[in-house]
Formats: structure tokens, sequence, C-alpha cells
């Protein structure tokens, strides 16, 4: 069930750069890239700290804003900085507890689907350019 998150986490991850979440969360990360207090920063820790969910808000976050807040989680595509795509995935989820607690909701998976459902996928192909390669 794990690896199947893991999976849905990782395409989710992955596409959530493609269209704008027009939904408006009920909270958001204080400090992100493109802010001053980003570009302080000197280590990798420093961001996995400033982009934590207080564990108040955390508690408080039904399922479904805690799926959305955790798809504009500012170090989402770290996980292409492994060589293995799940493990950077586990790697991600271990260290921002907003992926930790929706892993561990029973109804997270659900949720997460929902949005998947959500995405636009494109219906036709793009028609191949035709070229001449003759010599």
């Amino acid at each position: 069930m794990k690896k199947i998150m893991y999976s849905i986490i990782l395409v989710l991850i992955t596409l959530s750069g493609i269209i704008a979440q027009e939904k408006k969360t009920i909270w958001d990360y204080p400090v992100k890239p493109g802010y001053r207090e980003w570009a302080a920063f000197t280590t990798g820790q420093q961001m996995i700290d400033a982009c934590q969910i207080p564990n108040k808000v955390l508690k408080a976050l039904t399922t479904g804003d805690l799926a959305e807040i955790c798809l504009n989680y500012p170090l989402r595509l770290d996980y292409k900085a492994y060589s293995d795509d799940r493990f950077g995935v586990s790697i991600i989820i271990e260290n921002f507890n907003g992926f930790k607690e929706l892993t561990n909701r029973k109804d997270g998976m659900v949720e997460l689907m929902k949005i998947y459902k959500n995405f636009p996928i494109a219906t036709t192909l793009p028609l191949p350019v035709s070229r001449d390669y003759t010599i």
C-alpha cells in the first residue's frame, strides 16, 4: 500500500507544476524560494526546517487540505536529485512532516486520488513533425 501511495505522490509531484492551483488553501509556507529569507539559507536542512507545518496546524487540517499543501511543498522536486525516483520520494516523505502525516492518514490515498482525477489529461498526441533525413 505504501508503494502505491509513494507512486501516486511521485506522479502528483511531477504534475503539480503543470497547472496552477486555483483553490486557496488554509495555510501556506511562510518562507519559499524567491523570498529574501530563503536566499539567506546556507544549508538544505534550513530549507527543510522552514517548510515544516506547525503541529497545531497539521493536526487541524482536513486530509484534502493537507494533500493540497503537500503538493505545493517548495522542496517537492528534490526527489530528482536521486538516481531512483521512489527512493527520492521516500526521502522527501521522511523529511517533511506534511507528507509523513498524509501517508499515515487512512484517507490520504483517497484524497490524493481525488486530486489526481482532476489533473487534465491530454487526449490527443501531438502530430509528429515531418523531416527529410535524406543525405
